[in-house]
């Protein structure tokens, strides 16, 4: 699948979807998310324009995409770049609600900093996103993960 924008002439997204015939609706499920995960993804950066400048959005799409494969901790890994949208544009909600999520699930998930190093940056950052407005604290306890629902609630 190709997805181009062509009033710019770029390529946006390049995948390819193999499966048998028999997994034909699971792969027409697949690239209906993909598809749609872009366009959504698109509009919101258009509607986002006038929230931040050129650079945060930038850094905002590439932290959401490395939050989706689950790429949270490297360096430049997912609450790295959220995090730098957010400094960048303190006003930018969508950028501060994705990073206190993508803190809270690198908190949970097991990566090479223990949980108790990712505490305290996980409240900080929900705390962030509630005094921007940016909503991620009502959503921090949905879809997390079993047993973990009662920590995020009490954040």
């Amino acid at each position: 699948m190709r997805v181009l924008d062509v009033p710019n002439r770029t390529q946006t997204l390049s995948e390819r979807f193999d499966a048998p015939f028999e997994q034909l609706f699971e792969m027409q499920d697949r690239l209906c998310l993909r598809l749609s995960e872009l366009l959504r993804t698109e509009l919101a950066s258009t509607v986002l324009s006038c929230e931040a400048p050129a650079e945060a959005i930038e850094l905002y799409l590439r932290g959401r995409h490395k939050a989706r494969s689950d790429d949270l901790t490297a360096p430049d890994g997912a609450v790295a770049l959220l995090a730098r949208a957010a400094a960048l544009a303190p006003q930018f909600k969508a950028a501060h609600a994705a990073c206190a999520l993508a803190t809270v699930r690198a908190w949970w998930l097991p990566n090479p900093r223990p949980p108790e190093e990712w505490e305290p940056e996980a409240r900080a950052s929900v705390a962030a996103d509630a005094v921007s407005g940016g909503g991620a604290s009502a959503r921090t306890g949905r879809g997390a993960g079993s047993g973990n629902c009662a920590v995020a609630s009490s954040l």
